[in-house]
């Protein structure tokens, strides 16, 4: 079976927010759990409430990484 890189990642920041989708956390133990993680994973607080944002709204889905938009219009070609 072969896994794309969205894959990939999806299942990397799963892995990295699953223990932040435990409901019986408290608010304290919520807040540390998710600080040890940001230090343990280099990534901002922001970033993993992000994470932890986009599975509870799209499930695994919207963990994986969003293709890059192009602007119409905007492609110069060579003459």
């Amino acid at each position: 079976m072969v896994r794309s890189k969205a894959e990939e990642k999806a299942t990397h920041r799963f892995q990295m927010i699953a223990p932040l989708l435990d409901e019986k956390l408290d608010s304290q133990e919520l807040n540390k759990l998710r600080t040890q993680i940001c230090e343990r994973h280099g990534v901002s607080e922001r970033t993993v409430r992000r994470y932890v944002s986009q599975f509870r709204d799209l499930g695994y889905e919207g963990l994986k990484q969003k293709p890059y938009r192009t602007i119409p219009g905007n492609c110069r070609t060579m003459y």
